[in-house]
């Protein structure tokens, strides 16, 4: 999934429909998408160990029971920084609007694949 097919995708799906959806969950379902897809990525920074850890504003109250990152779990933060929740957060958007709209954007992705 490229940065611009999702945009297409996206759009397709908005122009097609007349429920109208808040900006703030097409953004977070975006960029849910493009993290999950490595297209961007969460804010932070290695160590010298290697572990991941989100920058400080990145950081929202969904990451506070999060496990620190280790020598055996070093992207910990980050995976927690490509999901859904963390997103819905971020964009400050409802959680299962997001990923209601995140589902439809991927079936409707594969189905014009």
């Amino acid at each position: 999934m490229t940065d611009d097919k999702l945009c297409q995708v996206l759009e397709h799906l908005l122009s097609g429909t007349q429920v109208s959806v808040a900006e703030n969950v097409v953004d977070a379902a975006k960029e849910h998408l493009q993290r999950k897809h490595r297209i961007s990525h969460p804010e932070g920074d290695f160590d010298s160990g290697g572990r991941f850890y989100l920058a400080v504003e990145e950081r929202r109250g969904c990451c506070e029971w999060i496990r620190e990152p280790s020598r055996a779990h070093p992207y910990s933060e980050m995976l927690h920084g490509r999901s859904l929740r963390h997103v819905a957060e971020l964009f400050e958007a409802d959680e299962l609007e997001v990923r209601r709209l995140a589902k439809r954007i991927e079936s409707e992705f594969k189905a014009t694949s």
